[in-house]
């Protein structure tokens, strides 16, 4: 059940929001501590520190925000205005608004199962470049990275790929994966299961799936009860099932394209839940290409 507050917690940092005063009530402070202590630090929250009682603030009884909550209130919209999802913030939880409704989706979901959905989804461009929509995405979601255009990545690496686009496994090794830097590494099919169980989010995957053979997902939350992950699929809708689209290669690029315009498919991108299994039993020539920020280590 989502957390409701009777008044805003936090301290205003900036004038002229039109929001009332936030009142800190004792009972409103007790809530916004429980919600970021149940958020990793992955997703910007304080679960790591707080969950050592003695390390989370004392929430007080005279309407007055401590310090550390209104730090950690300040530090979660900042992680997410980075990211795309907040665009205004001013380090208070108001009841009703956007900031109350992140904390409520990810503490509710945490990253076991709902992982990064919050941040938006990257529909590739084209047929082809799955690789660097997932690139991109990772550029907005990884810790410390720099939010790099497809269009960007796509150019750092003209000349990894061929005139249809595509990039090999060899290439997306080395690939220049733009405002994010990365560790990477090729697998065994047995290593993957591993990976995703350890949570070592967010996981860059190439597979073998689709028309394209070859895919590129970023997965970002794994379920361990139901062994299901949440990634983010920048092929979606699958062009291939709409009958008013035909794949055509035009000038040596696939694209999808619209059998009566001529307009090219528009891919959005998506947030899907599936089985790990879809994963996990899809190597690409005996193998899997992995990769995670460079802040992030593989399982031993």
């Amino acid at each position: 059940m989502a957390v409701t507050l009777s008044g805003g917690v936090g301290i205003r940092r900036i004038t002229g929001t039109g929001l009332p005063d936030p009142t800190n009530a004792f009972e409103d402070q007790t809530k916004v501590v429980g919600l970021l202590r149940a958020i990793p630090a992955s997703l910007g929250g304080m679960q790591e520190v707080w969950s050592n009682a003695a390390m989370a603030p004392t929430v007080s009884l005279n309407n007055q925000c401590p310090q550390d909550l209104a730090d950690a209130i300040f530090a979660f919209q900042t992680f997410w205005r980075d990211r795309g999802v907040f665009h205004r913030i001013d380090g208070v939880v108001d009841p009703g608004q956007h900031t109350l409704a992140v904390l409520n989706d990810l503490a509710t979901r945490g990253a076991s199962a709902g992982g990064l959905s919050s941040i938006p989804p990257e529909g590739q461009i084209d047929a082809t470049a799955c690789w660097a929509a997932s690139l991109s995405w990772l550029s907005r979601a990884a810790t410390g990275g720099t939010p790099t255009p497809q269009l960007a990545i796509i150019g750092a690496n003209s000349s990894s790929f061929g005139a249809s686009g595509t990039i090999s496994f060899n290439d997306l090794m080395t690939a220049n994966a733009g405002g994010v830097l990365m560790k990477r590494k090729r697998i065994t099919p047995g290593e993957l299961e591993p990976i995703i169980r350890a949570q070592v989010f967010p996981l860059l995957v190439a597979f073998r799936t689709g028309p394209m053979s070859g895919h590129v997902n970023v997965i970002h939350g794994f379920d361990p009860a139901s062994s299901t992950v949440v990634a983010m699929e920048p092929w979606f809708p699958d062009a291939s099932l709409d009958t008013n689209f035909t794949l055509v290669n035009v000038d040596g690029q696939l694209v999808y394209e619209n059998n009566t315009t001529g307009a090219p498919f528009a891919f959005t991108g998506n947030h899907i839940k599936r089985p790990m299994t879809y994963y996990t039993s899809k190597p690409l020539d005996g193998a899997f290409v992995v990769g995670i920020p460079a802040n992030l280590d593989f399982p031993p």
